[in-house]
């Protein structure tokens, strides 16, 4: 249960987001709510700037490095969830165990992919997209 609620808090962060910078907001909230763990760091790699923000490396470096960030914030709210939910230090030190697993290997994944596709010299300044 806790699970659909996280994904609606990121939902309704990502539809005021949205907004606020004239982004679909409708079509990247419904699809965080979907599979948040996918099209967030897309929505954050595609988003438009506002005046002052810069982003660089590429699409595909900040695809890879959000879904980084993304995916450490989801494993430790995993992890705490599990902790608390754990009976004793045995099935504690199996689910950090597995926590650990399941966050490092799609990191290092992402990582050299992101590694493999930064652009150096790519860095757009804001403010970008809709203009009123």
């Amino acid at each position: 249960m806790w699970e659909y609620i996280i994904a609606a808090g990121v939902a309704v962060f990502v539809f005021m987001d949205a907004k606020k910078r004239g982004n679909s907001m409708f079509g990247w909230a419904a699809g965080v709510l979907l599979n948040w763990g996918i099209v967030l760091p897309i929505y954050f790699a595609k988003r438009y700037l506002l005046a002052g923000e810069t982003r660089d490396g590429g699409t595909a470096w900040n695809i890879c490095k959000y879904f980084v960030l993304t995916w450490t914030g989801w494993i430790l709210i995993i992890l705490v969830a599990c902790v608390f939910e754990a009976v004793d230090d045995e099935e504690i030190a199996s689910v950090v165990f597995c926590s650990g697993l399941c966050w490092i290997l799609p990191l290092i994944g992402a990582a050299i992919i992101g590694f493999m596709m930064r652009k150096n010299g790519v860095v757009e300044t804001g403010p970008t997209g809709f203009k009123a």
